[in-house]
């Protein structure tokens, strides 16, 4: 049985390897140097279709927090339990 698994993961791992080598017409989806309001707000449009975004005061104050301690927030994760994210009151 472990020969069996080994030659999967060598032949994942060489399909791996041969995709690695194809041109990519990967680019972000924002520049980098945005601020992470700037990042949030381009994520909610362009992946979300929001209109806009409004940061409340705490949502302020985190962010300011995290600027000062030097983490950037780069992945949003959708809650599914959030009703501003549920299809019904995304803009079309």
């Amino acid at each position: 049985m472990c020969s069996l698994v080994g030659a999967g993961a060598k032949s994942l791992a060489e399909a791996v390897m041969k995709a690695c080598e194809q041109p990519s017409h990967f680019k972000f989806l924002y520049p980098l140097d945005r601020s992470i309001e700037e990042k949030i707000e381009t994520i909610a449009k362009e992946i979300y279709h929001a209109g806009g975004v409004e940061f409340l005061p705490e949502a302020k104050e985190k962010l300011e927090r995290y600027k000062s301690q030097g983490v950037w927030l780069e992945c949003l994760r959708r809650c599914q339990d959030c009703p501003s994210l549920h299809a019904s009151t995304l803009n079309p």
